[in-house]
Order: C-alpha cells, then sequence, then structure tokens
C-alpha cells in the first residue's frame, strides 16, 4: 500500500491543468474528504462523514471552543481568531448561525491562506456575510465596521473576497 504525497496548496495541480492546487483540485478534493472519512474502531475499519466524526452543532461557547480545536486549522492564528469571533457573535446570532460563520472561515482560510493584519476587518466581513445569509438586511457595512473599529472600505473588500464562498454555503444548502 503507498501512501498519496501531499500536493502544496501552491503547487502545480497533478491534474495537469497548469494551474495552482488550490485553484483547481483543491475544493473538490477537500469536499470528497468530507464526505467520506475511513475510521478505526474496535470492530475495524468504519467509514463515517466528518459531520458523523464531530457531532453535532455545539449549542454553548465552551463545545464550540471545542469543535475549533478540534478542526485542522492551516495557520494556529486563524483557529485564535475563530474562537475570538465567537465572542463576537454570541450575543446576536444563534449557535447554528454561529457554526455555519466559523465553517466558512474554515474554508476561507484554508483555501486563501490570507494576510490578516487587523483581524477586525474580517470578523466585520464574517458577521456582515452572515447577516445578509439570515435575511437582516438592517445590518449594514458601515454598522459592522464601526463595530470592530475598522474601516468600511476594508470590510467591502474583504466581504467581496468571501463572496465566492458564501455563494459555495447557499449552494450547498440548496443541494445544488
Amino acid at each position: 500500500m503507498t501512501k498519496k504525497a501531499k500536493v502544496g496548496r501552491n503547487a502545480p495541480c497533478p491534474c495537469g491543468s497548469g494551474m495552482k492546487y488550490k485553484k483547481c483540485c483543491l475544493p473538490q478534493d477537500e469536499a470528497a474528504r468530507m464526505a467520506n472519512v475511513s475510521v478505526l474502531t474496535a470492530a475495524g475499519a468504519e467509514t463515517r462523514t466528518e459531520a458523523d466524526l464531530y457531532g453535532a452543532v455545539p449549542e454553548t461557547i465552551e463545545d464550540m471552543y471545542g469543535a475549533i480545536e478540534r478542526m485542522s486549522w492551516s495557520n494556529s492564528q486563524y483557529g485564535i481568531m475563530a474562537r475570538t469571533l465567537v465572542q463576537h457573535l454570541s450575543e446576536r446570532f444563534t449557535w447554528d448561525e454561529i457554526n455555519a460563520t466559523i465553517l466558512l472561515w474554515f474554508a476561507y482560510s484554508r483555501e486563501q491562506e490570507p494576510v490578516v493584519p487587523k483581524p477586525g476587518v474580517v470578523f466585520a466581513a464574517l458577521e456582515y456575510s452572515l447577516a445578509q445569509l439570515t435575511g437582516r438586511s438592517e445590518v449594514t457595512k458601515a454598522e459592522v465596521a464601526k463595530r470592530y473599529e475598522v474601516s468600511a472600505g476594508s470590510v467591502s473588500k474583504r466581504i467581496a473576497d468571501l463572496s465566492p464562498f458564501v455563494e459555495r454555503a447557499i449552494a450547498a444548502l440548496n443541494g445544488e
């Protein structure tokens, strides 16, 4: 049995397209990994979905922190940011909504590996995106920018960066 060599995110895609792996086959590979995970149990090897392994949506801040710790962050700073984001969102959103936002941040940070000089910009963009997804049209970019003490222009740029990930999340929820 041979072990498949890990392909770096910025390496040329092994499919031969000439594109970087992160821009080509990585999303499909991660989706396949999320769909089926082989686990070793007392009864032998068994295939489960990653959701089965991680359980239900966390319903307390401690459970949410535990879920964040179990995630494979590409940079430990992203996980720290996720914990801080939970603190910011916990008074205004449900645990389902917060969990969805953390998963959105996880997907975005894994694929884009963003440089984040001001975490508040990311927090504001994620909160605004969440508000739009949940139909809270009264939440404005200017409002979230003020809450996190960052510029609305920076928030708008990060929202644009997040947009493809939000669209994928919507498509996944709609079964597309």
